[in-house]
């Protein structure tokens, strides 16, 4: 089959959550069909992945996002009533290229990276439409709504209301829709239950084959926290575990350490965690993984499967997380990984981990075998096709 890919991101180098998946699915749909992949890039820089996508896939082509054009459309949208995602994601260029591909190109089936490239897919006259959620976006900014000062509160509430009109929308007209755990299948059921038999659960998943746990045992009292340190769900997780929990944890082991490894890290975050490492971006997250005896996810702001997990489970290190987390993972809490809602719970659970060496060492055995066998890129991408 000759498959058409619309992404909101370039799915190159798999370094973050929703790259590593779009990814490894593409891959995988490229075993056995074309694949023309339509993408859009965030900066110049992404640019030069063009010649890498195209050795993989039938066609390749790039769109750079303009700041200005694309803040201009979200204005539009802002003003005339519809979802600010939409607008911030238009290009008349990316559109005019689908159109062109799908004039040259008897195209079977369309597949979309996330809600908001949906609006580039809905009108296409094809066997088979269908839309990778990823997460339930409006979902999100209700979240977001709930810790931001007005006037960002409004928008943010506003843009719950309209993205789960445009959500229910995509996912009634097209043939089939794509979530990351059952949870959020649920949810997109609750907005369109016309929708309910053609939705398909397919887990994130990671090449586990790229993390191995380290040889060198780490003696000191190290937690770490990896991500986009840009990006709200992290900085809010990374700030509360400093500012709430680590003091707990040091109370009982005074020189515990706490690593937020990950690229552009906000100014707050920087200015808040004085005794901490933000090391920002790194060109390997291995070497910082193996410096720490815990792993932490104290995510408030984000539930389903979150890969930083996925990664430092198949790593070899035990994880302590909010049960929103666990959602859409079959782990068997207390055994695969420990699970805390409160401070006093979490910094409960952590302590626990960093005085007992034999207890570190079950859960991230537990952890990385349970990783491999249900989390693995080449185990999830088969419920595609199944």
């Amino acid at each position: 089959m000759k498959i058409l890919i619309v992404s909101h991101n370039i799915p190159y180098p798999p370094n973050k959550g929703e790259k590593i998946r779009s990814f490894h699915m593409i891959n995988h749909l490229n075993e056995e069909n074309d694949i023309f992949l339509v993408a859009f890039c965030r900066n110049s820089e992404d640019l030069i992945h063009q010649n890498e996508l195209g050795k993989r896939f039938k066609k390749v082509f790039l769109i750079q996002m303009h700041s200005i054009l694309s803040k201009f459309f979200a204005l539009l949208c802002l003003i005339s009533g519809k979802p600010i995602t939409l607008g911030f994601f238009f290009s008349l260029k990316l559109r005019n290229k689908i159109n062109e591909i799908t004039k040259n190109e008897k195209i079977d089936a369309v597949l979309a990276i996330c809600s908001s490239s949906s609006q580039y897919i809905l009108k296409f006259d094809t066997k088979f439409r269908a839309t990778d959620f990823i997460d339930i976006d409006s979902i999100k900014w209700l979240e977001y709504s709930k810790v931001a000062q007005w006037p960002k509160s409004w928008i943010f509430k506003r843009e719950h209301r309209l993205l789960s009109a445009w959500e229910k929308h995509v996912a009634e007209t097209q043939e089939l829709s794509i979530v990351t755990t059952e949870k959020e299948q649920k949810e997109l059921t609750k907005l369109a239950p016309q929708a309910a038999k053609k939705t398909l659960v397919v887990p994130c998943g990671i090449d586990t084959s790229d993390f191995r746990p380290s040889k060198t045992e780490v003696t000191s009292p190290t937690l770490i926290f990896t991500g986009q340190m840009d990006y709200l769900p992290n900085i809010d997780a990374a700030i509360f575990f400093y500012l709430n929990i680590l003091p707990l944890i040091r109370a009982h082991v005074p020189k515990t350490e706490f690593l937020v490894v990950g690229r552009n890290p906000a100014p707050k975050l920087i200015s808040t965690l004085r005794t901490a490492t933000v090391t920002g971006e790194v060109q390997d997250i291995q070497p910082w993984l193996a410096k720490a005896q815990v792993f932490v996810a104290p995510m408030r702001l984000a539930f389903g499967i979150q890969n930083k997990v996925l990664e430092a489970m198949a790593s070899g290190i035990p994880v302590v997380a909010t049960e929103r987390i666990l959602q859409g993972m079959s782990v068997e809490p207390g055994v695969d990984i420990l699970a805390a809602n409160t401070p006093h719970d979490f910094a409960e659970s952590v302590t626990s981990l960093l005085k007992d060496k034999s207890r570190r060492q079950e859960i991230a055995k537990n952890g990385l075998k349970y990783v491999r066998a249900k989390h693995d890129c080449r185990v999830v991408s088969k419920e595609l096709t199944q």
